[in-house]
């Protein structure tokens, strides 16, 4: 899955060694751009099966049936 981050605090050096994607800048459009560059990169590195666990509907499914647990 990929992650992307602002430029503040330890985030880039966190992400420096691949874990990730940092924006140039922390204003939103620049933002938009490193979400923008991960997900062209991570769609051609991704894994079929990890992709369709995190589609929303998978990851709406799973939130709903832990609420459900959570009910007395």
């Amino acid at each position: 899955m990929p992650v992307v981050a602002m430029p503040v605090g330890d985030l880039p050096a966190l992400l420096a060694r691949g874990g990730g994607w940092v924006a140039e800048g922390v204003d939103a459009e620049e933002f938009v751009e490193a979400i923008r560059s991960s997900l062209s990169a991570y769609g051609a590195l991704a894994n079929p099966e990890l992709v369709d666990d995190f589609q929303i509907a998978s990851v709406a499914r799973g939130f709903a049936q832990a609420v459900r647990m959570l009910e007395p």
